[in-house]
């Protein structure tokens, strides 16, 4: 198992840097209840990572390295959506109270 692993082992140093992005969002989203960006950037990113598996088969032609790669894009995706909706979630809230 080990010597299987470690031909992978650089992708599970890299996901952690790329998704940690899109779990923090998720933190932040979830504790507005500001579910509605969460769903698009899971649906745009989850169809980013059926065209990547589905339609260029990068499975199929670079292997497990393929499909890491897919779930990769699939963590960007989602953490470059919510960071992008970030702004106007933060303009919705309201003004903290002057203390």
């Amino acid at each position: 198992v080990r010597a299987a692993a470690g031909g992978h082992a650089s992708w599970a140093v890299l996901m952690p840097l790329v998704s940690v992005w899109a779990f923090a969002y998720d933190g932040i989203f979830l504790g507005f209840a500001a579910t509605r960006p969460m769903l698009a950037t899971m649906g745009i990113a989850f169809a980013g990572f059926l065209v990547l598996v589905f339609v260029a088969g990068l499975p199929g032609i670079l292997g497990n390295d393929g499909l890491w790669l897919s779930f990769l894009v699939f963590h960007g995706l989602r953490g470059l959506g919510l960071g992008m909706a970030y702004p106007r979630l933060k303009r919705s809230l309201p003004a903290p109270p002057d203390g």
